[in-house]
């Protein structure tokens, strides 16, 4: 079984994701440290990162669908290419029908393939993306506090 790729664009989705993230946390230190209007910017800009973990799920989401509907695309030509090539050459039944199952079935399992990686992938991305938000958004103005205001 070959193995499905997602190309550069996923990539840089989840890396602009965290490269987002890590922006606002250090932007919530800064304005924290500067005690621009409070000092509850830090734990603000948890909340942000929550968000940005929803959105990564969602994202994920998406990503499978618009990959999905790709490899559909590509079994329904493939079929069609196998299919008028045993008419042309008058294949036997039984030889058309097997290659076709073999067609699908590799199809398929490149499609279960996909769905599994893409879950490890966008699921871990969203899980500490709402995990460090959380944290953050919980503990953040505790620890601007002690670093900044003692």
């Amino acid at each position: 079984m070959e193995k499905f790729t997602y190309g550069w664009r996923s990539w840089l989705y989840q890396f602009s994701l965290i490269f987002i993230a890590l922006s606002f946390l250090s932007g919530g230190v800064w304005l924290t440290s500067i005690n621009w209007l409070g000092y509850e910017w830090f734990s603000r800009s948890g909340s942000i990162v929550v968000v940005l973990g929803v959105i990564s799920g969602f994202g994920g989401i998406f990503l499978e669908q618009v990959l999905r509907s790709r490899l559909i695309v590509q079994e329904r030509i493939a079929l069609l290419k196998a299919r008028r090539k045993f008419r042309s050459i008058n294949a036997p039944e039984e030889y058309a029908t097997t290659e076709i199952s073999r067609i699908e079935k590799h199809f398929d399992d490149l499609e279960q393939g996909l769905q599994q990686a893409l879950k490890i992938r966008a699921g871990a991305l969203e899980f500490i993306l709402v995990i460090v938000g959380t944290l953050v958004w919980a503990f953040g103005d505790i620890l601007m506090n002690k670093w900044f205001l003692t």
